[in-house]
């Protein structure tokens, strides 16, 4: 539960994290809706972007109470996440995995499940053991089911009626 309402308590990691929430609804709806559209290289490459950026500032949080001066759970959780950025990142800027591969690491839930779970556990000082780690997994786990229970509501772009000929005169 501590990973769930820590942004409640903690409530300086609210301008990190809504961005991510509010980033992985929008383009789960979207890819719910139009479902024939399919993720690319640049959207993998940017959402590997995303855990960079996350990594810089838990990198900020931790340097300012002091925490990089030595090795422990907290830095090397922050530290691996900058090598999953950059690594995800090379990966996909070179095309060099398989598509489906890239794909599937790069895709919007993982990634923000890592980026949400890091700040949470180094913003709220939350213990990095065995607990945890299995705590992390059950969220992951309804967070995906949560998600796909709301992609079930969302209409296919065929389904509702359309706003007459919108954009159609932007073909002309």
């Amino acid at each position: 539960m501590e990973l769930v309402l820590a942004p409640v308590h903690f409530r300086e990691m609210i301008w990190i994290l809504t961005p991510l929430l509010v980033s992985l609804l929008l383009m789960e709806f979207y890819f719910d809706r139009y479902k024939d559209e399919e993720m690319g290289w640049n959207t993998a490459f940017g959402n590997s972007l995303v855990l960079i950026f996350v990594s810089l500032d838990i990198l900020r949080v931790l340097y300012g109470r002091g925490m990089l001066e030595y090795v422990t759970l907290e830095s090397a959780l922050a530290i691996s996440v900058v090598l999953i950025g950059f690594t995800l990142t090379l990966l996909t800027f070179f095309h060099i995995l398989p598509k489906e591969l890239a794909f599937g690491l790069s895709s919007r839930l993982p990634i923000n499940i890592i980026a949400y779970l890091t700040i949470v556990i180094i913003y709220a000082g939350i213990l990095i053991d065995v607990y945890t780690a299995v705590t992390a997994v059950i969220f992951a786990v309804l967070v995906g089911m949560a998600l796909k229970i709301i992609s079930w509501l969302i209409p296919e772009s065929g389904e509702i009626p359309e706003l007459g000929n919108v954009g159609e005169d932007v073909k002309e």
